[in-house]
């Protein structure tokens, strides 16, 4: 009787979170996006890349821009493109929303089911689910054409794949398969594969671990491996993921490099969109703070390079004009100054490039409060919801880090978070949603950890439970 009442639980909670993402889809994305409820300003460069795909037979987001046709890696366009064929123009986008709830959907079961078989506690578990199902920084993205919720369900499949399937060669070839889908989906997911290894050597009990790590691994390259290969025998280029301009006209070599040196000394990612509008709509000098430049030559220097910005900057241009810069571009020169400029920077003050940006970088990520387009005070609380869960996420990671086998849930929100605090000042939350949702996991493993302390049990995530 008992377990059947905690069944009905689940299934309740289950129907709570179809119910709440079907409201979304019908009132909520439009109060918070307006009348685009399905597409962002990078949405383009999925479809793009497919219909060009479809219709001329080359993948590319222009065909015209030879950085376009290595800007996405073609995980979620293939996705997208199913829904294409299947729906066709008029309905893809609907359709790609309905399909991105229902996964979803399954994400809440699986998400369950995934804590069971960890801690093996029923209302640890049941918790788990009930956050999942209403956590909100997942719930925006299911209407939006876009990785974010696509590979979010993805990473749950592998954990669930991985901690709840019974150890087979047939287990560790898909999981290799799907890894590899999902790195072609958001290329940083590349990160759980050595995680994966490292879980698979910390589950104690598995006689063919190195068999299985073997088999994952040789499993992830093969079927990965015609991206870059697609790449250089095309396109005689080595790029293993994606150009760092991701193929848009805007993002080129001269505005990277630009946007590189500002975020070495300001981490704050709205002034270097400040200084953007003041470049393309102004004639003035571009005023920044003097403690940038170590003598007067790199203050000439920079005014050159805004100069060059604002007359033969092909990034610039497209920014200011939304049209192609026909002209010869001086992209490289505008790199190497800024370039210079950033070494400058770093050689004489290290601390603020390597420490104070990093830490400054980490407290925004965590303590981010308030959105571009909304202040409101009930999305400052949701907010406010996400900095204590992960938080929370961040004490039952470094808690439980020597659980091996918990190395795909422990490590990669820390790593991701790193990674991003020291290399992309420029970051966006969005940028963290698979970590996060990672954390959910870490929270209630911390609960957990607290719970069985407090009933003094000794034995806390064994190995053999997964």
């Amino acid at each position: 009787m008992i377990l059947k009442n905690k069944k009905h639980l689940l299934w309740t909670i289950i129907a709570i979170g179809i119910v709440v993402r079907i409201m979304f889809l019908l009132f909520g994305a439009k109060y918070y996006y307006g009348q685009k409820i399905y597409i962002n300003y990078d949405s383009f460069s999925y479809t793009n890349s497919f219909i060009n795909l479809w219709k001329n037979g080359s993948y590319a987001i222009w065909l015209d821009s030879p950085d376009s046709y290595m800007g996405r890696t073609p995980g979620y366009p293939l996705f997208w493109g199913l829904h294409y064929i299947i729906f066709g123009e008029l309905y893809v986008y609907k359709a790609i929303a309905i399909s991105q709830i229902l996964l979803d959907i399954l994400a809440i079961k699986l998400f369950f089911d995934i804590l069971i078989k960890i801690t093996n506690n029923y209302k640890i578990s049941l918790l788990g689910c009930l956050i999942y199902s209403l956590y909100p920084f997942i719930i925006i993205w299911l209407t939006i054409t876009g990785t974010e919720a696509f590979a979010s369900f993805l990473v749950i499949l592998i954990l669930w794949i991985f901690y709840t399937r019974k150890d087979t060669f047939r287990k560790y070839i898909f999981l290799g398969i799907i890894l590899s889908y999902a790195t072609l989906t958001r290329p940083y997911l590349g990160l759980l594969l050595p995680l994966l290894i490292i879980s698979i050597i910390g589950k104690k009990d598995l006689t063919f671990r190195f068999k299985y790590i073997l088999v994952v691994s040789s499993t992830f390259i093969f079927s990965y491996s015609f991206w870059p290969l697609r790449n250089y025998i095309n396109h005689k280029q080595i790029v293993v993921f994606n150009v760092p301009s991701s193929g848009y006209y805007n993002f080129q070599k001269d505005f990277i490099a630009f946007r590189t040196w500002v975020n070495a000394w300001e981490p704050y990612s709205l002034k270097v969109n400040q200084y953007l509008y003041e470049i393309i709509n102004s004639k003035n000098k571009l005023q920044v703070p003097d403690f940038v430049f170590n003598n007067k030559d790199e203050k000439q220097l920079f005014d050159s390079l805004i100069y060059l910005c604002r007359n033969c900057g092909s990034s610039f241009y497209y920014w200011k004009y939304y049209s192609i810069y026909k002209g010869e571009s001086c992209n490289e020169d505008i790199e190497k100054g800024f370039e210079k400029l950033k070494n400058s920077f770093i050689k004489h003050n290290p601390f603020h490039y390597y420490i104070k940006t990093p830490i400054i970088t980490f407290i925004r990520a965590v303590f981010k409060f308030k959105t571009a387009s909304f202040n409101s005070a009930f999305l400052k609380m949701l907010f406010y919801y996400r900095t204590l869960l992960i938080i929370f996420g961040f004490l039952g990671s470094f808690l439980l880090i020597k659980k091996y086998h918990l190395a795909l849930i422990t490590m990669f929100p820390i790593l991701w978070y790193l990674y991003l605090c020291f290399t992309h000042s420029h970051f966006e939350v969005r940028y963290m949603l698979q970590a996060d949702i990672i954390l959910l996991f870490d929270t209630l493993l911390l609960i957990y950890f607290f719970t069985n302390k407090l009933h003094l049990k000794k034995k806390l995530i064994p190995e053999q439970s997964v």
